[in-house]
This record gives structure tokens, C-alpha cells and sequence, in this order.
């Protein structure tokens, strides 16, 4: 068992708003989970763990 916030995503579904995120960096980093045997258990509610604080388009 292995957890903890490794900063990355493994789509860009994943990611809401501010830059975007490099697609070579994901897939390396699905295929690191993949060598190590690892598995994405999900997660349920909130989508995501941190907002700034704006409005519409502005919120992150």
C-alpha cells in the first residue's frame, strides 16, 4: 500500500483551470505506476482538495 499527493495526474480530466499540464509528464507517470504494480483507487467527493477562492473563470 503506497499513498500520499504525488502533484501529478494521470489525465487531463483530472485538472480544472490554471496552466496546462504536460501530456509527456502524465504518461510517465502512469507508466511508473504501472512498473511498480500500483493502482489508482479513486477517490469520491470533492473533485477537487484546493480552490482559490475567485469566481467563474478565475477559480482554480
Amino acid at each position: 500500500l503506497c499513498g500520499g499527493d504525488f502533484n501529478e495526474v494521470l489525465s487531463s480530466k483530472e485538472k480544472l483551470g490554471g496552466s496546462t499540464h504536460d501530456m509527456l509528464e502524465m504518461s510517465l507517470f502512469r507508466d511508473c505506476l504501472m512498473k511498480c504494480e500500483l493502482k489508482d483507487i479513486g477517490f469520491s467527493r470533492p473533485r477537487f482538495t484546493w480552490d482559490n477562492p475567485r469566481l467563474d473563470i478565475h477559480n482554480i
